[in-house]
């Protein structure tokens, strides 16, 4: 979300939501395959999951200090609301989770 808010053009709420969802996916396969590759411990793909969340909290609070306006729309989104949020919305990340779900066994070969 940091990325689009900051380096695209100004994108409607549903159009975020599916480029975070699908930046989201493809992070989390590459940080699949990476430990394949590397065989990793559980140990140390949770610890990278928590340099990459501390890297860029950081990056938004020194945002939020410089005073950015453009950081109201990540924190209100990182903040979990659902008071905005319409039927449609709510039935397309709906169809979007069963889709993932039934695609994501599958994903095992692309993966490994």
């Amino acid at each position: 979300m940091l990325a689009a808010t900051f380096f695209l053009p100004e994108l409607g709420r549903r159009a975020m939501m599916m480029f975070c969802s699908l930046c989201a996916g493809l992070i989390s396969m590459a940080f699949f395959r990476i430990d394949r590759r590397a065989a990793l411990s559980q140990e140390a793909i949770l610890l990278g999951g928590v340099a990459i969340a501390t890297l860029l909290s950081s990056y938004l609070a020194i945002l939020l200090f410089l005073g950015d306006p453009k950081v109201l729309r990540i924190l209100s989104w990182l903040s979990g609301s659902t008071y905005s949020v319409t039927g449609v919305e709510a039935a397309m990340l709906l169809i979007a989770s069963l889709v993932a779900g039934a695609v994501l066994p599958f994903m095992a070969e692309f993966i490994g």
